[in-house]
This record gives structure tokens, C-alpha cells and sequence, in this order.
């Protein structure tokens, strides 16, 4: 995500006044108008995108996250270990410590050797998932991309987040679409939380829709009509996300998925789309009495851990739940979090017996 796009998702929290609503909207107008110029210059080579020699594939989404990316990239990541001896990962790091344009290796393939502070919870999150894999994060996608061909001989790249990131050139174009919530409410930032237009879509090679489980049948027939007249009718693949096991923040111990099965619970997340994770856990079985909600990548502090601890006093539950990526961010507070803390890991799963070579053609 770029700095423009952060100020905008800052404007985005106003967009419920009435007061603002005009301005907000002739911004989006605008917003959406420059991100389809650049688009229009970049696919004309007006502008001209830099183009390793090696393969490349984007992986990315036209909402402002909540597509359950990080979970598909490792998916990914994966299976072109099998196909291609050296895979690098590029992101731009996303709220990370240092906002500069350095690089940072995330991970030389050996294992983790930056804080996540200083690379982001998404980069750190898939250096935990890939120990083997190289992973760089920096805004200069180009420049990475050098470097994971010199210094770590990428035969192949994959583009986490690049699908506005038009300055690499990529063999394919990725994107996920939430079904939970496809297109937000229509508008672009900062009204609402597209990052272009829909109809951008139609510049993907491949549309992934995730979440596909948690949405009627009837409505996820609706959105895929409407993504076969947005995108001329490009090929849809469905997929889901298949919670795999719990995980204790304080002593990583592993549990069963049915141990929430009939229990009072509590969700606590600081991501795009909170939403799901409630929606996942009252699908596994489990009541939740409420929704501990931070802003997407929220840096977790000492008085937000004992606002929590404050308001778990006040009620009877059995377990508090959150996510593998707040994790990250929770981990140096572990020891103030409730005993009965835990992630879920969750696996992305492809429906319908597709596979990556479906969706690549390779």
C-alpha cells in the first residue's frame, strides 16, 4: 500500500458525515481518475515498466486489504518451490519502523533475520510460514527485484500486493476478491475502500474469490455475475480459508480446531476485515460475545492490552482469539495477555479440485 493510500484510508474513516460526504466524493472521483491515467500509461508503455528476466508473478487485490492474501502468497510460494530451485518474495512492507525506500531482507532463505518492526508483520508472518525463502521488502519493487536476482538467483518472483504496482512488469496478474464483501461499498478512496475502479479487472489474468464458504449461494452467484460483466468474463477460481489448528500465544502449544466448539469467546484483531474472523469462529461452532476491533496493522501497545484485560474482568468467556498476522504484533506483550489467548492458523484451500496449475496455466 502506498503512502497516497494511507492518507486516503485516514479520510476513509470520515466518509459517515453527511458534511464531508461532498468532498470526500469529489476525491475519490479524482483519486480514481489518476489511478486509471497511470494504469492507462503504464498498459500503452507510455510509461515504461521494468522487466526482469525471470518470471514474475503479482499477486494482489483492488480493495484496500481483507482478501486473505499473506495465507494464498504462502499457498503459493509453496507450490513454485516445486517447480523453480530459487523463489523470491517481494512486498513493500507495510507499516513497518522505517518508511524509507532502503530494501530490507526480510529473510536470505536461511531463516528470519530482521524484526518485524523493521519489515512489517506481513513479511515477518510469511518469513515464519517460508524459512527457505528468500523475502525482500521494500516500495522500490524494481530494485528488489535486482536483488533477488543477484544476490539470491530468483529463477522466479512473486509480487506480494502488485497489482497497482504497474513499474515491474509480471508474466501473471493475480487477483483476490473477498466474497464477504466483493466492492465494499462501489466508491473509491477515500468514500470507500476501493484502490481503483472495478473495472480494472479486467487487466487481471486469473480471479481468485476467497471466502467463498462464508457467503449464501445465492449471494456468491450474484457476485459472480457481476465479476463476469466487470472483467469480460474472466476465468473465476474459488477458494476458501481452512482453519488448520489453535496456537497459544503464550507457550505456542498447538490445539484442535473443536476445542472452541460450544464456548464463549471473544475475537481480537487489528485487520481490514474483522468480520471474518467472526464469522470463521461462529462457523467452527463457537458463540462470540464480542469484537476486540483495532485499525488494520495496529502496532499493539501496553494500554490497549489492559483496556482488553479491563473489559474481559467484566464477563465469563473461555477463550480469547485472534489472528495469525496479530500475533506477530502481540508477541513482545504475550505475558500481559490472558492465559487463554491463541491465534488461528488458517490454510488457503482451493475449491472445486483446482490448483496453481490451473490458475497459471504452467
Amino acid at each position: 500500500m502506498s503512502d497516497p493510500e494511507r492518507v486516503l484510508l485516514f479520510l476513509c474513516k470520515l466518509r459517515k458525515s453527511k458534511i464531508l460526504f461532498p468532498v470526500l466524493a469529489v476525491c475519490s472521483f479524482i483519486y480514481r481518475m489518476l489511478v486509471s491515467l497511470r494504469r492507462f500509461l503504464y498498459t500503452k508503455k507510455i510509461i515504461r515498466a521494468y522487466a526482469p528476466a525471470v518470471n514474475v508473478i503479482s499477486i494482489g487485490n483492488i480493495t484496500t486489504g481483507g482478501t486473505g492474501k499473506t495465507v494464498a502468497v504462502v499457498h503459493l510460494a509453496t507450490f513454485l518451490k516445486g517447480k523453480f530451485e530459487k523463489v523470491v518474495i517481494l512486498l513493500r512492507g507495510y507499516q513497518r519502523k522505517n518508511t524509507s525506500k532502503r530494501i530490507v531482507v526480510v529473510s536470505d532463505g536461511n531463516g528470519r533475520i530482521s524484526d518485524w518492526r523493521e519489515t512489517g508483520d506481513e513479511a515477518y508472518m510469511l518469513a515464519e510460514a517460508l524459512p527457505d525463502i528468500p523475502i525482500i521488502v521494500g516500495a522500490d519493487r524494481a530494485r528488489s527485484s535486482k536483488l533477488a536476482v543477484e544476490k539470491f538467483g530468483a529463477q522466479a518472483i512473486i509480487l506480494d500486493d502488485g497489482f497497482q504496482h504497474m513499474a515491474l512488469r509480471r508474466n501473471h496478474d493475480i487477483v483476490l476478491v473477498d466474497a464477504t464483501n466483493p466492492f465494499d461499498n462501489g466508491w473509491c478512496l477515500p468514500l470507500g475502500n476501493l484502490r481503483e475502479s472495478r473495472t480494472s479487472l479486467k487487466n487481471a489474468d486469473q480471479i481468485i474469490l476467497t471466502r467463498v464458504d462464508q457467503v449464501p449461494a445465492h449471494d456468491l452467484k450474484r457476485i459472480h455475475k457481476e465479476i463476469n460483466e466487470i472483467s469480460l468474463k474472466k476465468s473465476i477460481v474459488e477458494a476458501t480459508h481452512r482453519p488448520q489448528y489453535f496456537v497459544s500465544l503464550k507457550n505456542h502449544k498447538r490445539f484442535p480446531v473443536p476445542m472452541i466448539q460450544g464456548k464463549k469467546i471473544y475475537s481480537l484483531s487489528g485487520i481490514a476485515n474483522p468480520g471474518a474472523l467472526q464469522k470463521t469462529l461462529e462457523n467452527l461452532g463457537a458463540t462470540v460475545l464480542g469484537n476486540f476491533i483495532y485499525p488494520d496493522h495496529h502496532n499493539y501497545s501496553l494500554g490497549d492490552i489492559k483496556s482488553i484485560l479491563s473489559a474481559l474482568a467484566q464477563t465469563s468467556f473461555d477463550y480469547v482469539i485472534t489472528t495469525q498476522k496479530d500475533s506477530v504484533r502481540l508477541a513482545s506483550l504475550s505475558e500481559e495477555l490472558p492465559s487463554t489467548c491463541y491465534y488461528l492458523k488458517i490454510e488457503f484451500e482451493f475449491l472445486n479440485n483446482k490448483t496453481w496449475e490451473d490458475v497459471l496455466q504452467c
